[in-house]
């Protein structure tokens, strides 16, 4: 791989973290230790086609990572639009705008990781779709902690300008959702810039992540669970619960393709 051009440390070690997952799984299919390394190292290919896709990679993204940009593009045209057709406070605008674009470049990032628990299920996790989804986590995730943090110094001021109005709203849940997605989401990204964390650790937390999100939308969803009064929010419960179930998977394979201490 160096001779080929590999050069890079994170991505030396995703490749190897990912041959001996690989040939993990084929031994426990059944297969010879020395059948499973070559059949792995055949998935693979060769270094001088591993580098060409790399270089490739560097220009263009798989296509849940295309439809994942298309979706955020929309969503930063559509809400202002939305917005200007109503009256409202120009800071309660700005805040609103900030973290449904926030809110949904988090959730994005959560489905990435779906993504790539779902290519590893069915053995088409390749090093160029782990490299394009985990760059694209990070990169969402970014975008994701600067516009909610926005939103939260905007909901600050709001709420130090008018604290009778606040008292009396029923905000205070959302703000609370607010203020831990912010945490969390900045200690993500701290964590995928200065941590050096592997890309099958960074999705785990990035479904962790979106799975927030969807609680912190809707932060009653808790309680009427509890009393069984979810209603019209049936739906929205189910794909909480569909990326609880990712995150389980997501999980198990975390703790099934651990490296061994040796």
């Amino acid at each position: 791989m160096l001779a080929a051009g590999v050069k890079s440390p994170n991505v030396l070690a995703e490749l190897e973290s990912h041959l001996r997952a690989d040939i993990r799984a084929l031994e426990g299919s059944g297969k010879a230790a020395d059948e499973a390394f070559r059949l792995a190292i055949q998935r693979f290919g060769s270094a001088g086609s591993l580098q060409s896709e790399f270089a490739k990679l560097s220009r263009k993204h798989i296509w849940p990572v295309k439809i994942g940009f298309l979706v955020l593009a929309a969503g930063v045209f559509l809400q202002p639009i939305g917005i200007l057709s109503g009256a409202m406070h120009l800071i309660g605008a700005g805040q609103f705008i900030l973290i449904v674009v926030g809110y949904l470049a988090a959730f994005l990032a959560g489905n990435f990781g779906i993504c790539r628990v779902c290519f590893q299920a069915c053995h088409a996790l390749t090093p160029v779709r782990q490299q394009s989804l985990n760059r694209a986590i990070n990169l969402f995730s970014l975008i994701a902690a600067l516009l909610v943090l926005l939103a939260f110094v905007l909901g600050w001021i709001w709420v130090r300008d008018h604290p009778a109005q606040f008292a009396r709203s029923e905000r205070f849940p959302y703000a609370i959702g607010n203020g831990c997605m912010c945490l969390w989401l900045m200690a993500l990204v701290a964590l995928q810039q200065f941590g050096c964390i592997r890309s099958r650790t960074n999705s785990l937390l990035a479904i962790v992540g979106g799975t927030m999100v969807l609680l912190a939308s809707y932060p009653r969803i808790l309680i009427q669970a509890l009393y069984g009064e979810l209603g019209g929010h049936s739906f929205f419960a189910m794909i909480i619960l569909v990326h609880a179930c990712f995150l389980i998977l997501a999980f198990a394979r975390w703790t099934e393709l651990r490296p061994s201490s040796d």
